[in-house]
This record gives structure tokens, sequence and C-alpha cells, in this order.
């Protein structure tokens, strides 16, 4: 292998083992705000059950204004999470296409003539270094989406959970008993009244 072949290469490296490093911080980065996104994530579910659970005292007017509230909320923390999980695909491919130089590199040597060029252990191991680094990151961001995805799913679940039962108290609110209303007071054609309850005999 010429020197001019061997300056290439040590480019090639030093640049790849500043963009892993690069990687790397960007992971710690979004590490940092996966546990950020997780506090508001959990202060927005404090904030969805007060909203219920406050409503259910109120009328209908002000449930439907609790609902729509709780949407717009809900969308809000959607539109975050779509985000940052954009922001880590971006991140994947950044490694899968630094990966993949770094594997050309790495084969093209290696499919030579060993007459022809001599790749050195020192730069073999720093290669395979390097794509471990990556595949260990890859396996970080993989699971930082599953953690997401479950996350999001279960807050899904309990917002689900909690609209039936917020549901169902109104519609035991509005079906309430004749026992514990008021009675009802009609006049009758002799000019007296009758009261109107279930489970009363007329006069």
């Amino acid at each position: 292998m010429d020197s001019n072949s061997n300056k290439e290469k040590d480019k090639d490296i030093q640049f790849l083992q500043k963009r892993v490093k690069l990687t790397q911080q960007e992971n710690e980065l979004l590490r940092k705000e996966n546990q950020l996104q997780r506090q508001q994530l959990s202060q927005m579910k404090n904030t969805f059950t007060n909203i219920i659970s406050t409503k259910r005292l109120k009328t209908a007017d002000g449930r439907s204004n609790s609902v729509s509230e709780r949407f717009q909320n809900e969308d809000a923390l959607r539109q975050v999470l779509e985000m940052q999980r954009n922001r880590i695909n971006q991140l994947e491919k950044d490694n899968d296409q630094y990966k993949q130089k770094y594997e050309k590199i790495l084969f093209q040597d290696k499919s030579q003539p060993y007459s022809q060029t001599q790749v050195d252990d020192s730069t073999i191991k720093e290669l395979y270094d390097l794509r471990k680094k990556n595949s260990e990151l890859e396996q970080r961001i993989k699971d930082m989406i599953s953690q997401h995805a479950k996350e999001l799913a279960n807050y899904r679940q309990k917002i689900a959970q909690q609209d039936a039962q917020f549901m169902v108290s109104q519609s035991q609110g509005f079906s309430t008993p004749l026992s514990t209303q008021s009675q009802k007071l009609e006049p009758l054609n002799n000019g007296g009244y009758q009261i109107l309850k279930q489970g009363i005999k007329k006069y």
C-alpha cells in the first residue's frame, strides 16, 4: 500500500473516530432529553387526572370543555414525542451511513491480494472498535425507541380507562333516580295538586 493510500486511510479513520465521539455526545444529550420528557409525561398524566376528577363535579358543558382541553394537551405531548422519535431515527441513519463507510474501507482492504496491500493490525483493530461502538449506540437507540413506544401505549391505555370511568360517572349523574330528586307538583282540574313521584300513589 503506498503512502498516499495510508494517509487517506488515516484521514478516514480520524474522521470516523471524531464522528463516533460526536455521536456519543449526541446520544448522551438525547438520553437527558428523554429523561426530561419522561418527567413532562408524568406531569401531563397528573394534569389529565386532575382535569377529569375536577370536571366530574361540573355541568355537561364543563365536561365537554374538559375533554377538549385534554385532547389538546395529549396532542401537544404526541408532537413532542414525534419530534424526538424523528431525531432518534435521523441519528440512527447517520450511524448506518458511517458504519457502511468504514466497513467499505475495511473490506476493500481485505479483498485485495496480500502482495498488493498489507492492512496494519492497529488499523483493523480501530475499525472494528468503531464498528462495535456504533453497534452499541444503535442498540441503545433501539431500546430507547422501544421504551418510548411502551410508555406511550401505557399512557394511552390509562387515558382510555379514565375516559370510560368519566363517561360512566357522567351518565350516572344524569340518570339520578327520582327518589333522590325533588317532588314535582302539577295542578289538577279540581284545583288540587298531585304528587308525581314514582312509587307513590296519586291523590
